[in-house]
């Protein structure tokens, strides 16, 4: 089945910005989509975002949902890409076979906007794993074994730090 698409994608730093909408709607326009088209949003933006520009394309009669990404870059090229897709279950249907041709599964999340409220959580989840391995390596490096000395495994595979008595 042949789909013409049109892909947005945003960058988080100026999407609140009234001139940003401008451009996205003009992006819309220049597509030339024809009335029942579908677009999808894959960009981690926030829900407000999304339901503005679904808005803006539904006054042509165009349709939008959303369909966010969640994998890093090496589970992508290995096939591993799954999109969180929100909206009317009608066009995540009309959709899913287009974005099951890059990802592994695509899973319908319900309204229009939770997959960018999911995918933000997941990045926000993400951001503090990291965080708390950076503050989980500050403290090792300051212990008597240092850094290096509190992730070496010794003969059992456990490190000094992770010992128990």
């Amino acid at each position: 089945m042949f789909m013409k698409v049109a892909c947005v994608q945003f960058d988080i730093a100026w999407e609140n910005k009234p001139a940003n909408y401008a451009k996205v709607t003009q992006m819309l326009r220049e597509a030339k989509l024809a009335a029942g088209s579908l677009v999808l949003l894959h960009s981690t933006i926030r829900p407000t975002t999304t339901k503005k520009i679904a808005q803006a394309a539904a006054d042509k009669r165009v349709n939008v949902i959303d369909a966010c990404m969640t994998a890093v870059p090496n589970v992508v090229r290995q096939g591993g890409l799954t999109f969180l897709v929100c909206g009317q279950k009608a066009f995540f249907d009309r959709a899913k076979p287009h974005l099951m041709n890059m990802a592994k599964d695509a899973v319908h999340m319900g309204p229009l906007g939770c997959g960018n409220v999911t995918k933000l959580f997941k990045n926000m989840v993400t951001a503090s794993e990291a965080l708390v391995v950076y503050e989980a390596l500050q403290i090792a490096n300051d212990t008597e074994f240092g850094l290096t000395g509190a992730v070496q495994g010794n003969s059992r595979g456990r490190p000094p730090a992770l010992r128990t008595r």
